[in-house]
C-alpha cells in the first residue's frame, strides 16, 4: 500500500542488518524482548547492533524517516492509510491488523460499495438468481 501511495518502497535494502535498521528509523524502536530472542549477530545487550558512522549508517539517517513524514497530508483519507499501513507493521505479530481488520477499516469503506470485493457474497443478476461471486455459474458477468 505504501509503494501504491507513493511509487517508491519502503525498505530500499536487501542486507538483513541494514533493513532492520531502516525499520527502526521508520517505524520505532524494535521491542526488547524481540531483540533478545532474535539472531545475536544482529543485536547486542538487547538492543540492535548497527553503526550510524558507516555509509550504509549515513544512508539509514539521511533517506530514512519516521513513517507519518511520508504521508502527503493530514487529511483523513491519508491518516487513516497512515493508521492502517502502521497497524500492518506492527512488530509485535500479535498486535498485528488481521485481514479482516484491514478490510473493514475506514480507509476501505470510502470505496463505493460495489468495489469493496470482500463484501460481494453474492453477486444478484438481472433476472434475480444470485451466484457466489468467482464460482463460474450462469451468474457470473
Amino acid at each position: 500500500m505504501f509503494e501504491l501511495y507513493l511509487g517508491m518502497t519502503l525498505f530500499q535494502t536487501h542486507d538483513n542488518r541494514e533493513h532492520l535498521a531502516m525499520m527502526e528509523r521508520i517505524l520505532g524502536t524494535i521491542p526488547y524482548r524481540m531483540c533478545r530472542k532474535s539472531k545475536t549477530k544482529y543485536f547486542y545487550h538487547g538492543r540492535l547492533d548497527w553503526n550510524e558512522k558507516t555509509q550504509a549508517g549515513a544512508y539509514v539517517r539521511e533517506h530514512c524517516k519516521p513513517l507519518i513524514r511520508y504521508m502527503k497530508s493530514n487529511d483523513a483519507e491519508d491518516m487513516e492509510l497512515y493508521d492502517i499501513i502502521t497497524r500492518m507493521l506492527e512488530y509485535e505479530p500479535s498486535h498485528r491488523m488481521t485481514l479482516d481488520d484491514a478490510l473493514d477499516h475506514a480507509y476501505f469503506k470510502r470505496l463505493p460499495p460495489h468495489l469493496r470485493y470482500h463484501e460481494q457474497d453474492k453477486i444478484v443478476t438481472a433476472n434475480g438468481s444470485s451466484s457466489r461471486a468467482g464460482s463460474g455459474g450462469s451468474g457470473d458477468k
